[in-house]
């Protein structure tokens, strides 16, 4: 990737924007969606998929590894080709996996010439019904806990190919949601049991008591319990005391935080 100097307004948005994602960071979904719509109007694009996939994966076998996608504008001829769970005739797939575990942001023409691109099968059966040509993926490797962040974006048929600043920001904003991934957690947010973070990614949506016990599946004074155990642990009188003491240890979540599918579900879950 080619280095370009940005304009302090850019810079500015990238971090208004990656400061959103934490507001909105308790839903990995709503982020993202977030996320990529601002990103999209700040380097021209008009589709984005972002996505999490773990780091063992198979390269013949990427659709049924991810586990999370988000859609941004994507056609219907876009989703029934990923569905069939077969990616491997995009010529940018092998190219893509040859960097996987890596921190990288580059354009289409950086992975595949244009003569390969456009002679392809991808490119007619897919990239043409869909309305679009131009590409750039990012990916940013989060280990541990062995996860891959990606974020591709598109510019419809007949646009200008992503420049160097267009990559830049993508970068850049990537990078900075990969520190805050990797970033130290010494009070240990990341590490509460499962139902403890859920309630904690609860009660930063700004939920209510019966709220959290819907959304958890358990009664009202089951969630008072995980709630107030929460207090006890860091030593706080309510909500607005414990927002603040975790404010620096907030991120936005990589998965949703589903029991048997948590992004740090392999982890060991410390005292209880």
């Amino acid at each position: 990737m080619r280095h370009v100097l940005l304009e302090q307004d850019e810079v500015t948005a990238v971090y208004h924007l990656v400061h959103e994602a934490c507001e909105l960071g308790a839903d990995a979904q709503g982020w993202r969606a977030h996320f990529q719509a601002t990103l999209l109007s700040m380097v021209n694009g008009s589709t984005a998929v972002g996505y999490v996939m773990r780091l063992r994966t198979d390269p013949a076998a990427i659709a049924p590894t991810v586990e999370l996608a988000v859609d941004t504008n994507t056609s219907e001829v876009w989703k029934g080709y990923v569905a069939r769970g077969d990616l491997t005739d995009n010529p940018q797939t092998p190219h893509i996996m040859g960097r996987f575990g890596t921190d990288f942001t580059c354009t289409r023409q950086e992975l595949v010439d244009d003569a390969t691109w456009y002679g392809s099968d991808f490119y007619s059966r897919v990239c043409v019904p869909s309305g679009w040509d131009q590409c750039m993926h990012s990916q940013v490797c989060i280990d541990p806990p062995g996860i891959v962040n990606g974020i591709g974006i598109t510019r419809p048929l007949g646009a200008e190919p992503f420049g160097p600043r267009e990559v830049a920001i993508v970068h850049l904003a990537h990078q900075e949601l990969a520190h805050l991934w990797r970033k130290p957690d010494p009070l240990g947010v990341n590490m509460l049991p499962t139902r403890l973070r859920q309630t904690l990614h609860c009660i930063r949506r700004g939920l209510s008591r019966k709220e959290i016990a819907q959304q958890l599946g358990v009664s009202p004074h089951t969630a008072h319990l995980h709630e107030k155990t929460l207090f006890t642990r860091y030593g706080v009188a309510g909500r607005t005391e414990l927002m603040a003491l975790i404010a620096s240890s907030i991120s936005p979540t990589l998965l949703p935080l589903k029991q048997g599918n948590d992004f740090f579900e392999d982890q060991p879950e410390g005292g209880q």
